[in-house]
């Protein structure tokens, strides 16, 4: 073997060591990216039910004493950073309006 083809020998020697070298930091550049954007993803999940929790409408349901003293109030107030609607209302215990209309 002449010192020319062991030089060639070792260029090439080298470079597939550099290429294999260069293939495994990819692979681990890859999956740290997909690390990465996994977290991201997560982060943002977590920023969207924030903000949901904090800008909804929180509806309160209390009875109060009229200002005449005859009677009772049911209020339904928002009492959230942004509109909300009743989709159900039940009440525990119940009131027994059945008996005051019972015939």
């Amino acid at each position: 073997m002449t010192l020319a083809e062991w030089h060639s020998t070792l260029f090439q020697c080298i470079g597939i060591v550099l290429s294999f070298l260069a293939l495994v930091a990819s692979i681990i550049a890859v999956i740290l990216t997909y690390k990465n954007l996994s977290e991201m993803k997560k982060q943002l999940n977590e920023q969207q039910k924030q903000y949901f929790e904090q800008n909804r409408g929180n509806l309160i349901f209390y009875v109060q004493k009229s200002i005449t003293g005859i009677t009772h109030d049911l209020i339904i107030k928002n009492f959230g950073n942004s509109p909300a609607k009743l989709l159900s209302l039940k009440i525990t215990p119940r009131f027994g309006l059945e008996e005051s209309w019972s015939i």
